[in-house]
């Protein structure tokens, strides 16, 4: 699979749920832009989900850009039972 500019958008969808919005709208990277891929991998890690999803790669960035977020209340129930009640 080939990444980077020359990609196809299905090929670059891979990484984009975990892109920051800096990122999205070419802007600078700091260390928020980490803290936030950061965290949508522990999602995925912790749900078994990827974090944004949508039926087009632009949709996705459009969730990201605009902090759609999942609602955890929609989780699995095994995993909410892993994550605990608490957190939710």
């Amino acid at each position: 699979m080939v990444v980077g500019p020359s990609a196809e958008p299905e090929a670059r969808l891979h990484s984009s749920p975990r892109r920051p919005p800096e990122q999205v709208a070419g802007q600078q990277l700091d260390v928020r832009s980490n803290i936030f891929s950061l965290g949508g991998c522990l999602y995925a890690l912790s749900t078994g989900a990827k974090t944004f999803t949508g039926t087009s790669v632009m949709e996705v960035l459009r969730r990201i850009t605009r902090g759609q977020l999942p609602d955890l209340q929609e989780l699995d129930d095994t995993v909410r039972a892993i994550i605990g009640g608490d957190v939710l």
